[in-house]
Order: C-alpha cells, then structure tokens, then sequence
C-alpha cells in the first residue's frame, strides 16, 4: 500500500467511526429525560421564590426567611446554571435531592413535625423521596448528563 491508499484507507474509517457515534451515542443537551428536570426546576425556583416573597410580605418568622430566603437563591442560582450546562450542576443537583430526602425522612420521624400524620401524606410523602431517589441515581449514571453539563 501507497501513502495515497493509507490515507484514503484512514478517511473512510474515520467517516466510519464518525457514522457510528453519531447513530449510537447520546446526544448533549436538554432532551430526554432531563426536559422533565428542567419543568421541575422552573417550577421549583418560581413556587419557592412566591412562597419567599409571601413571607415577606406577611410578616413570617425571621427564622422562616432566614432558611427560605437563600435556598430560594440557591434553586435560582442552580436552575439558571441548569440552563447554561454548568459542570458543577449534576453534584449540587444530586445534594439538594439528597439533602431533601434526608428532610423528609425528619419529617416523617418527627410525626411531621408534631402534627399528626394523615395515611395520605405518608405515602405522598414517599412517593416524593422515591422521586428524589430516582433523579439522585440518574444524574450519577445518565449519559446525557455527563455530555450536557461540560461548561
């Protein structure tokens, strides 16, 4: 074999192997199910941010603001961050949701904190954590998000 036939040879493959990644492996960006993630924290940062606002508008206990207040800028800072493929997001994502299930395993130890317990927020309750668990998982083994979040 010639140089010119090497060369040729080593184009095809490349274009062989360009083909089969393009057909097998995940594309970046927001698709999948990460648009699902994506509804959820724009609806996560606007009910926090109204709930924030509410309270103080209404007076709320300074402790009430003092907790709600920077988490609300904390989801905020994370959704705009989520938008911008910022590497950093899927570890702060996988400790917020570990850190609300650790919230909710409070609250149900706690008897809701010393309200009674209705069987529907139990398994409301439950249902919510086993969410968090399942989002926790998928953003330590999603293809997708290690492609997307790069910046």
């Amino acid at each position: 074999m010639n140089m010119d036939e090497n060369a040729d040879r080593l184009r095809r493959l490349e274009k062989e192997l360009a083909e089969v990644q393009s057909k097998t492996s995940v594309q970046p960006g927001i698709k999948g199910w990460l648009v699902l993630h994506a509804i959820g924290n724009v609806l996560a940062t606007a009910g926090l941010g109204l709930l924030t606002l509410v309270a103080l508008s209404e007076g709320a206990p300074p402790l009430f603001i003092l907790i709600f207040g920077p988490l609300f800028l904390y989801v905020l800072f994370l959704t705009v961050s989520f938008f911008q493929h910022k590497k950093y997001v899927p570890g702060h994502l996988r400790f917020l949701l570990g850190f609300g299930v650790l919230l909710e395993i409070a609250y149900l130890v706690t008897d809701g904190y010393g309200s009674y317990l209705r069987e529907g927020e139990i398994v409301s309750t439950l249902v919510g954590m086993g969410f968090s668990v399942i989002w926790f998982i998928y953003y330590g083994v999603s293809e997708r998000v290690k492609v997307t979040f790069t910046k």
